[in-house]
């Protein structure tokens, strides 16, 4: 009944049901991973915490429960208590992809991205593909400088996920650095059209535009930055008068 509750939208209905249901039988341990996974759409988590936890102390040897602990301390953000119920649930089940990949992303989280790298690795061994590890490991190489193992995470998940908006920008951007080619163009276009909502990537693709002397493209990039943000209008202003002198100038000179 609980579970229909929530079904129809019905969310205070539905989670009072449900505990009424673990009042009822608080030895059924479903009942408590039955309310912590509806809780992780976003309600009710704290008390979600509370039950879980008050399950496994009288119930140590539960092999669930501390796993789906660790997901509801993590969607809290509650970080530590995150990884501490990962590793305790780990201990049972150590080639649980989701659980290792709590504990990496409690990791990142906390700012450990040694510890988090290692993490990562390790679910990298169960999942190749696995889209969240290769991002972070993506952005750890990247702050460790090594900007190789950065872009090879980078094309890895692209391989698997190939309009990742925030993966195409990023490996755009590394490549921006560095050359100016098609491939470049191509990733930075990409990455544009998978969100053209996002103005980093659209100044991105306009200062790549003014490298390859394409005018004509980054100035309508520019003209769209200034109609949507007042706070780049100044800096795209200076832009569209800058590259349409060098335009005219061009045009004369030939």
């Amino acid at each position: 009944m609980g579970g229909v509750y929530l079904r129809l939208g019905k969310i205070e209905q539905g989670f009072e049901t449900l505990k009424k249901a673990i009042r009822l039988n608080p030895h059924n341990g479903v009942f408590y991973e039955n309310f912590g996974r509806l809780s992780l759409q976003g309600c009710y988590l704290e008390d979600a915490a509370k039950y879980l936890e008050d399950y496994i102390s009288r119930f140590p040897d539960t092999s669930r429960c501390p796993g789906l602990l660790a997901e509801v301390y993590f969607k809290l953000r509650r970080f530590e208590q995150a990884k501490h119920w990962a590793i305790r649930a780990l201990d049972r089940q150590p080639d649980n992809l989701l659980v290792r990949l709590v504990k990496a992303n409690a990791e990142f989280s906390m700012g450990r991205p040694l510890e988090a790298e290692e993490s990562y690795e390790i679910v990298r061994q169960l999942d190749s593909d696995n889209v969240d590890s290769l991002m972070n490991l993506a952005l750890i190489a990247e702050h460790k400088g090594d900007t190789q193992s950065a872009e090879r995470c980078y094309r890895q998940l692209l391989n698997c996920v190939p309009l990742h908006a925030v993966a195409l920008k990023r490996y755009g951007a590394l490549l921006a650095n560095k050359r100016t080619d098609a491939d470049t163009l191509r990733v930075l276009q990409t990455a544009y059209l998978a969100n053209q909502e996002d103005l980093e990537c659209l100044l991105l693709l306009g200062n790549l535009y003014e490298k390859k002397e394409m005018w004509a493209e980054a100035i309508e990039l520019y003209e769209q930055a200034q109609r949507r943000n007042a706070k780049l209008a100044k800096l795209a202003s200076e832009k569209i008068r800058r590259l349409r002198g060098m335009s005219s100038t061009a045009v004369s000179i030939s």
